[in-house]
């Protein structure tokens, strides 16, 4: 039996390196700048108590590889875009995926 996630933990830098947005620079508060491989998802669906969609948001998504724990209040820079991160959505041990709000 195949095993995807192993899979994908061992070729997750490839993969965003085709699917992602590109190399950001990430630099949390009152920390060094690092650049790092972002997915950028600005029409990201926020799913209500009920399983509905109730609105929509941007998020952003790191290989934990790269950046561990993405700070609350970090920023993100990509080409002329900069966003400021607000709570995690979750993190999988792969990738952290977090919310964000353009700066």
């Amino acid at each position: 039996m195949a095993d995807f996630r192993g899979d994908f933990a061992t070729h997750a830098d490839r993969i965003l390196d085709h699917v992602g947005d590109g190399n950001a620079t990430y630099t949390p508060s009152g920390g060094d700048p690092e650049t790092v491989k972002v997915l950028v998802d600005e029409d990201a669906d926020v799913i209500g108590e009920l399983g509905l969609v109730t609105g929509k948001r941007t998020e952003i998504e790191f290989l934990v590889a790269e950046v561990s724990e993405p700070a609350k209040g970090a920023t993100v820079v990509l080409g002329s875009d900069s966003w400021v991160l607000g709570s995690l959505v979750r993190r999988d041990g792969i990738t952290a995926r977090v919310v964000a709000r353009h700066a």
